[in-house]
Protein backbone atom coordinates (compact mmCIF):
# COMPACT_ATOMS: atom_id res chain seq x y z
CA UNK A 1 0.00 0.00 0.00
CA UNK A 2 1.12 3.35 -0.59
CA UNK A 3 0.09 5.60 2.24
CA UNK A 4 1.82 6.91 4.72
CA UNK A 5 1.63 5.73 8.38
CA UNK A 6 1.94 6.73 11.99
CA UNK A 7 1.50 10.06 11.58
CA UNK A 8 3.09 12.46 13.83
CA UNK A 9 2.83 16.50 13.43
CA UNK A 10 1.31 15.48 9.89
CA UNK A 11 4.28 14.17 8.58
CA UNK A 12 4.90 10.57 8.42
CA UNK A 13 6.92 8.78 10.35
CA UNK A 14 7.10 5.91 7.88
CA UNK A 15 5.70 5.51 4.50
CA UNK A 16 6.04 3.55 1.03
CA UNK A 17 5.95 4.64 -2.32
CA UNK A 18 7.40 2.98 -5.79
CA UNK A 19 8.41 0.22 -3.71
CA UNK A 20 10.69 2.58 -1.59
CA UNK A 21 10.58 3.15 2.53
CA UNK A 22 11.83 5.97 3.89
CA UNK A 23 11.42 5.99 7.95
CA UNK A 24 11.80 9.16 9.63
CA UNK A 25 15.41 9.23 11.99
CA UNK A 26 15.28 12.12 13.68
CA UNK A 27 12.59 14.63 15.20
CA UNK A 28 14.15 17.52 13.14
CA UNK A 29 16.87 15.75 10.73
CA UNK A 30 17.74 12.31 9.25
CA UNK A 31 15.92 9.30 7.04
CA UNK A 32 16.52 6.16 6.36
CA UNK A 33 15.72 4.76 2.95
CA UNK A 34 15.50 1.40 1.95
CA UNK A 35 13.85 -0.77 -0.72
CA UNK A 36 16.06 -0.25 -3.24
CA UNK A 37 19.37 -1.15 -4.94
CA UNK A 38 22.00 1.22 -5.90
CA UNK A 39 24.16 -1.32 -8.25
CA UNK A 40 20.63 -1.48 -10.41
CA UNK A 41 19.09 1.36 -12.00
CA UNK A 42 16.39 3.20 -10.39
CA UNK A 43 12.83 4.32 -11.65
CA UNK A 44 12.25 8.01 -11.78
CA UNK A 45 9.24 7.28 -9.54
CA UNK A 46 11.98 6.05 -7.07
CA UNK A 47 14.28 8.76 -7.77
CA UNK A 48 11.66 11.51 -6.63
CA UNK A 49 11.05 9.62 -3.40
CA UNK A 50 14.89 9.47 -2.26
CA UNK A 51 15.34 13.10 -3.62
CA UNK A 52 12.18 14.19 -1.67
CA UNK A 53 13.49 12.46 1.52
CA UNK A 54 16.84 14.25 1.35
CA UNK A 55 15.32 17.76 0.55
CA UNK A 56 12.92 17.08 3.52
CA UNK A 57 15.28 15.45 5.90
CA UNK A 58 18.28 16.97 4.76
CA UNK A 59 20.11 13.48 5.55
CA UNK A 60 19.42 10.36 4.03
CA UNK A 61 20.88 7.04 4.96
CA UNK A 62 20.59 3.76 2.70
CA UNK A 63 22.22 0.81 4.93
CA UNK A 64 24.15 -2.63 3.60
CA UNK A 65 24.50 -1.15 -0.50
CA UNK A 66 27.16 -3.28 -1.55
CA UNK A 67 28.53 -0.13 -4.57
CA UNK A 68 31.53 0.67 -6.45
CA UNK A 69 32.30 4.24 -6.11
CA UNK A 70 31.00 4.20 -10.04
CA UNK A 71 27.75 3.11 -8.98
CA UNK A 72 27.63 6.05 -6.18
CA UNK A 73 29.43 8.46 -8.91
CA UNK A 74 25.63 7.39 -11.13
CA UNK A 75 23.71 7.98 -8.04
CA UNK A 76 25.31 11.30 -7.49
CA UNK A 77 24.80 12.50 -10.87
CA UNK A 78 21.23 11.93 -10.20
CA UNK A 79 21.17 14.69 -7.98
CA UNK A 80 23.35 17.58 -9.49
CA UNK A 81 26.66 17.86 -11.24
CA UNK A 82 29.17 16.52 -8.76
CA UNK A 83 31.75 19.01 -7.53
CA UNK A 84 35.42 18.42 -5.76
CA UNK A 85 35.17 19.61 -2.35
CA UNK A 86 38.18 22.48 -2.58
CA UNK A 87 39.43 21.25 0.39
CA UNK A 88 39.61 17.63 -0.74
CA UNK A 89 43.36 16.23 -1.28
CA UNK A 90 44.10 16.16 -5.18
CA UNK A 91 45.64 12.98 -5.96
Amino acid sequence: MNMPFELKGGRPLVSEQAGVIVKRVGSHIGAEVSGVDLRKSLSEPQFKVIENALVESELIILRDQDISSDDLLTFGRRFAELTVHPFAPNE
